[in-house]
């Protein structure tokens, strides 16, 4: 299944992560693929960021991408970035405790 230009699906408008005010939005390309994408935006009740949004395509999991998408958005938000989850979501990936042990991210 091919991703259109803008990295819209259809079913969902995710025009407002790209036109909010303090948020970051970011696509991941493979080889000029769009892979995923990942929206970074401000906590409005501390200090630091938060990972509104992370999503790879099936096609591009399991190949280390993620990871590697994840750790550059670190590298560019030093400062603590941190997934609030929602009750009805299943438990953080794994990828965010290992970073989470190694003292990154709190």
């Amino acid at each position: 299944m091919g991703v259109p230009a803008d990295g819209l699906y259809e079913c969902m408008d995710f025009a407002e992560y790209f036109e909010a005010e303090g948020n970051h939005p970011f696509f991941i390309r493979v080889d000029g693929a769009i892979a995923g994408f990942v929206v970074v935006g401000r906590f409005p009740d501390i200090a630091g960021w938060n990972m509104e949004q992370f999503f790879i395509l099936a096609r591009f999991q399991r190949q280390g991408v993620g990871r590697e998408a994840a750790a550059l958005v670190w590298r560019r938000f030093p400062c603590p970035v941190a997934r609030r989850g929602h009750p009805r979501e299943p438990p953080r990936h794994p990828v965010l405790e290992e970073r989470d042990r190694r003292g990154h991210g709190r």
